[in-house]
C-alpha cells in the first residue's frame, strides 16, 4: 500500500540462486514515472527525492529483503544487480488505501442453458465457469428466472465460496432490447407477462414522456426498457443493458436512437460493452467499445461497464472464460459486487486464445488488470479449475449433461451426486 513502509522479500525462481552473504543492489522505478502533473492533485514531491537510487541488500537464506515506502499508486520495477549486470527485474504493485481494501473478482453474468436456447444444464454451466476461474456467475436464460435458482440450489449444497447469483435475461412484451436482471428478489419477466396490466400501465406512462419524433417501434422499446430497469431496481437487482450493436440480418438488433436515448436517460446500472461472439461477429464489440468511449468523452465521465460471455454452450470453447468482468469489491457478495459495479470499479475483458487479454474501462483499473493477468489470475484460475472440474465431473457421472435443443423440461431439477 502507498504511504507506509512495507518489507519486500525477493526469492529467485530456480535454477537461479543468490550467493549467500553477497551484497546486491536494487533500483526501484515506477512504470509511470513520478506523477507531478498527471496526478490531478497536489503532490508532495519530497517523497520522490532519491527514491530510485540503488539500495543495497545482502542475500540471506536465498532471499533479498528491503524496506520500501511507495510514493504513488503504480507498478514498480525492481531492478536487481550483482554489481556487474542486471540479473532480474521482478515487479510489484502499490495501491492506494481504497483499492488496497478490494479484491479483484472475476465473473460472468450472462449465460444460457438448455432451458432457453443453450445446450447444457444450469449446474453444469456454472461448474464450467468455476473451472475457468470465475469467482461469481449467474445463469440468465431468456425469459426465465427459475433456471438460475436451480444452479443456486445445487451450488449451495456444495458449500464453496463460489458466488452463484439468481438472474434472467428480460424480454419485455413488444421489446427487442436485451436486459439482464441479476441478484433480484423476484422475476422481472414474470412481472412483464403475469402482471400484464401493471406492465402495460407503466409502458404507457413511459411512452408519454418520450419525444414525438421518435419511430413508434423505438418509442415502445425505450419505454419498455425503462420500465424494466425500474422494476429490476425494485427487485434489488443489478441491471445490464446488453450488446446494443449486435448485428442481425436486419442490421443492428436495436436502432441507434434507442441506444442513445437509454444512455442519455440512464436507468440501468452497467453497459455490456464486451460480449461473446462467433468469429464472424467481431464487429459487435468493435462498435460497442468505440461508441462507449466516444459517448463517455462527450458526457465527461465513464459509464459503469461489464464484460460477459453470453455463452450458449460451455463445451464449444468459444465463449466461457474468454469474455468476462473483473470487479474490484470489498468481498465476494452480491451487495459488494453490485456496489462496486455501480461505482465504476469494474472492467470488461476479452481474452481470446493465443492472444494477450484486453481490458476496457477506467485506466486506473485497466492498468492494474494488466499487472494481474500474468501474475495473479493465472494462479487463482488453476485453483478454481480443480473445483470446477470436480463439480462438472460429478454432474457428468450422474448423467446430468443433456442437450434439449431449447426445449423446456417439465422437471428440469438436477439429480444430486454425492
Amino acid at each position: 500500500m502507498t504511504g507506509r513502509s512495507v518489507e519486500l522479500e525477493l526469492t529467485p525462481d530456480p535454477p537461479f540462486r543468490l550467493e549467500e552473504g553477497k551484497e546486491y543492489t536494487i533500483r526501484c522505478t515506477p512504470l509511470s514515472g513520478f506523477r507531478r502533473y498527471s496526478a490531478g492533485r497536489e503532490v508532495d514531491t519530497s517523497d520522490f527525492a532519491g527514491f530510485d537510487r540503488a539500495r543495497p541488500a545482502v542475500a540471506s537464506n536465498g532471499r533479498l529483503r528491503l524496506d520500501m515506502c511507495f510514493p504513488q499508486e503504480d507498478e514498480y520495477w525492481l531492478r536487481v544487480s550483482d554489481g556487474e549486470r542486471e540479473i532480474g527485474c521482478p515487479r510489484v504493485y502499490a495501491l492506494e488505501p481504497d483499492l488496497h481494501a478490494c479484491y479483484p473478482l472475476k465473473g460472468d453474468l450472462h449465460n444460457h442453458t438448455y432451458l432457453s436456447d443453450g445446450r447444457e444444464s444450469p449446474a453444469y454451466v456454472i461448474a464450467m465457469l468455476r473451472k475457468k476461474g470465475a469467482d461469481f456467475a449467474s445463469i440468465t436464460d431468456h425469459g426465465w428466472y427459475q433456471p438460475s435458482l436451480e444452479a443456486l440450489e445445487y451450488w449451495k449444497e456444495l458449500g464453496t465460496d463460489f458466488l452463484v447469483l439468481p438472474g434472467e435475461e428480460v424480454h419485455a412484451p413488444d421489446c427487442r432490447v436485451h436486459i439482464l436482471s441479476v441478484g433480484g428478489r423476484f422475476s422481472v419477466n414474470s412481472w412483464g407477462y403475469d402482471g400484464a396490466s401493471d406492465y402495460r400501465e407503466k409502458l404507457e406512462q413511459e411512452k408519454s414522456k418520450l419525444p414525438a419524433n421518435l419511430d413508434e417501434d423505438d418509442r415502445t422499446r425505450i419505454a419498455a426498457s425503462q420500465a424494466v430497469f425500474d422494476k429490476a431496481r425494485e427487485a434489488g437487482a443489478l441491471s445490464l443493458f446488453c450488446h446494443p450493436f449486435w448485428e442481425t440480418a436486419d442490421g443492428f438488433d436495436i436502432h441507434e436512437d434507442v441506444t442513445r436515448y437509454l444512455l442519455d436517460h440512464r436507468r440501468f446500472d452497467a453497459l455490456e460493452v464486451i460480449g461473446g461472439y462467433w468469429p464472424h461477429e467481431y464487429r459487435d464489440n468493435l462498435f460497442q467499445t468505440a461508441y462507449y468511449y466516444q459517448y463517455c468523452m462527450g458526457a465527461g465521465s465513464l459509464l459503469p461497464l461489464m464484460g460477459c460471455s453470453d455463452c450458449h454452450s460451455t463445451d464449444s470453447g468459444l465463449f466461457t472464460g474468454l469474455f468476462y468482468s473483473i470487479v474490484f469489491a470489498e468481498d465476494n457478495t452480491f451487495e459488494a459486487i453490485a456496489g462496486a459495479v455501480r461505482a465504476g470499479r469494474s472492467v470488461a475483458v476479452k481474452a481470446l486464445p493465443g492472444q494477450m487479454p484486453e481490458a476496457f474501462g477506467d485506466f486506473r483499473y485497466v492498468r492494474l488488470c494488466a499487472f494481474l493477468f500474468g501474475r495473479v489470475f493465472r494462479a487463482t484460475t488453476g485453483f478454481a479449475r480443480k473445483k470446477g472440474v470436480d463439480a462438472a465431473g460429478g454432474i457428468r457421472t450422474a448423467g446430468k449433461l443433456r442437450s434439449a435443443e431449447g426445449a423446456l423440461s417439465p422437471d428440469s431439477r438436477l439429480l444430486r451426486q454425492p
